[in-house]
């Protein structure tokens, strides 16, 4: 049985993380599955047991570029004498490792892009392309990510979508549901952007005061957004309820759901709000995984990236119009055909064996 590795620095509460596992469980039935993982050793989520974990050497050097080389270093040397087939890497630094770690060796590496590369910035173009140029194989999860790249990475890469895990859920009428907006994301607010949900929800309650936002998650910036909320006088109606396992029983009960990013691959938590028949409203993210899901006021609302008043709108057309937040969220519940592991995984199968040359 061929032997297969994603390596990664977390297996902690995140979206990527989350398809890295179910991939992973997946692959057990295919191939012999091994999980490297060089940072926080905390497992969130639950793992097949034919799955092996390894603990790889972490520096603790507090100097990013030199912690970065020494990091290349040390994996490179911990990869020495294991036989892998095949490396599969989601995270931006990940990829340096295993590009590094399969240099003049028999391993081959596929990058999986998770995020938007028209944001990279422009002195981080060339080296990103690097990355790409030197790998055997990209997943993107948009056509529209596959384009930023040259002809010569699109040969050997596929577009794969993201997909749900979990059961049809019973519809419930938004009118019977509790006065709760829903949001779960990390708190990063270059990408996630809950600044920009903070102050819409403060705009929306001023007509809605009957409503409170619920924050799921954790991350380096939620000090920032706490504060934020207190600066606006709103911390008896927000709410952080940190990270949890039965985050989509708690979002199930809320009324709607937000995604305020300013750019997303195919956002996992989106994909399981609609398929749960959550009223959801999304920023139109870079490089448009969100239009993919949304057709505006059919299945969900969509608002221009960065846009306070916009959001507030969308909340209170929910709010005010019951038919429509009922209408998009059982149309909204077709996604679970169209995004489910039985369709999605086998092509996640069948690239692995091309790579390897199955």
């Amino acid at each position: 049985m061929r032997k297969i590795c994603f390596l990664t620095s977390t297996l902690d509460y995140g979206g990527a993380t989350k398809i890295m596992v179910e991939l992973s469980n997946y692959m057990a039935d295919f191939f012999d599955v091994s999980i490297v993982n060089y940072g926080k050793k905390e497992v969130f989520y639950q793992l097949d047991n034919r799955i092996k974990i390894v603990t790889a050497p972490h520096t603790q050097c507090d100097i990013p570029k030199v912690r970065l080389l020494a990091q290349m270093y040390i994996i490179r040397k911990f990869f020495k004498d294991k036989r892998f087939d095949l490396i599969i890497v989601f995270g931006n630094t990940e990829k340096i490792m295993a590009l590094s770690a399969s240099l003049f060796r028999d391993s081959k590496v596929i990058i999986s892009e998770r995020q938007d590369p028209y944001n990279y910035k422009v002195g981080k173009m060339h080296t990103m392309w690097l990355r790409y140029l030197m790998a055997q194989g990209c997943v993107f999860q948009t056509k529209g990510a596959m384009e930023y790249f040259p002809i010569s990475v699109q040969k050997k890469s596929v577009v794969i979508n993201n997909f749900i895990k979990q059961n049809s859920a019973l519809f419930r009428s938004s009118t019977s549901k509790e006065n709760v907006i829903s949001y779960s994301a990390r708190f990063e607010l270059k990408q996630k952007r809950q600044d920009l949900m903070i102050k819409a929800f403060e705009v929306f309650s001023k007509d809605h005061p009957e409503y409170k936002l619920v924050f799921y998650g954790d991350g380096p910036d939620q000090s920032q957004v706490k504060d934020l909320v207190e600066d606006l006088h709103l911390g008896d109606k927000v709410k952080f309820a940190g990270k949890t396992k039965d985050v989509l029983d708690k979002i199930y009960e809320s009324k709607m759901f937000v995604l305020t990013s300013d750019y997303e691959g195919i956002p996992n938590v989106l994909l399981e709000a609609m398929a749960m028949g959550i009223p959801v409203i999304s920023t139109d993210c870079s490089p448009g995984g969100a239009k993919l899901l949304i057709e505006d006021s059919v299945n969900g609302l969509i608002v221009p990236v960065g846009d306070i008043n916009g959001l507030a709108i969308a909340m209170k057309k929910y709010a005010e119009n019951g038919e429509l937040a009922d209408n998009c969220a059982k149309n909204a519940m077709n996604v679970l055909d169209e995004y489910s592991p039985e369709r999605i995984l086998p092509q996640w199968k069948d690239y692995f064996k091309r790579i390897i040359g199955e």
